[in-house]
């Protein structure tokens, strides 16, 4: 019984929404799509509903709270709302499509009542058992590149490539990747240096 207008932020959170699924998602992203073509933006709306935990009448289950209870102490976040707004056109400049919207959604850490205890810096765990990262090629959320900078971050880490669409690998249908996994979680056997799964 709600009457509500798609909005620019929405459409861009349900997009990226259906995108996660990967190959999955296409074709759910190609109806809604076509439907807002048309003026009918709710199977946006619904998407953008399911990944910011929104119920009808507005109300929210906790799963936003927490991201941004977590998320916003991790690292310093712009410290004004000019600061933000300046992000946001750098971003965009970058990122045409995602890039203002993703910097949009780190706006409630710039208000945020508990400083951030951290500062983003390289991580290093050299004394660790070889740590496998799994990096997607074509993850609308999480850049390949940021998977290939954290294992040679790490110093003691091997990269497993899939090549495919969808945000993570493991657990979503892919026998390569799954095995690998499976191999280095059960038997500590390690996937093969360079590694790529399609």
């Amino acid at each position: 019984g709600e009457r509500r207008t798609l909005g620019v932020g929405e459409a861009s959170i349900g997009t990226a929404t259906a995108l996660y699924g990967g190959r999955d998602g296409w074709e759910t992203l190609g109806r809604a799509l076509n439907d807002a073509a048309r003026g009918d933006g709710s199977r946006l709306l619904a998407l953008s509903d399911s990944y910011t935990g929104r119920h009808p009448g507005g109300t929210y289950d906790r799963q936003t709270a927490a991201f941004y209870a977590i998320g916003c102490l991790d690292g310093p976040a712009p410290q004004t709302l000019a600061r933000a707004q300046r992000l946001a056109r750098r971003a965009a400049r970058v990122a045409p499509h995602f890039g203002a919207s993703t910097a949009w959604l780190g706006l409630p850490c710039t208000y945020w009542p508990v400083p951030a205890v951290m500062r983003p810096g390289p991580v290093r765990a050299s004394s660790a058992p070889v740590i496998v990262v799994i990096g997607n090629t074509g993850d609308p959320a999480t850049p390949y590149a940021q998977a290939q900078t954290l294992t040679r971050e790490l110093r003691s880490a091997r990269l497993l490539t899939y090549v495919g669409e969808g945000h993570t690998a493991y657990g979503r249908g892919n026998a390569c990747i799954d095995a690998a996994v499976d191999r280095y979680l059960i038997s500590r056997v390690l996937p093969a240096s360079g590694a790529r799964c399609g």
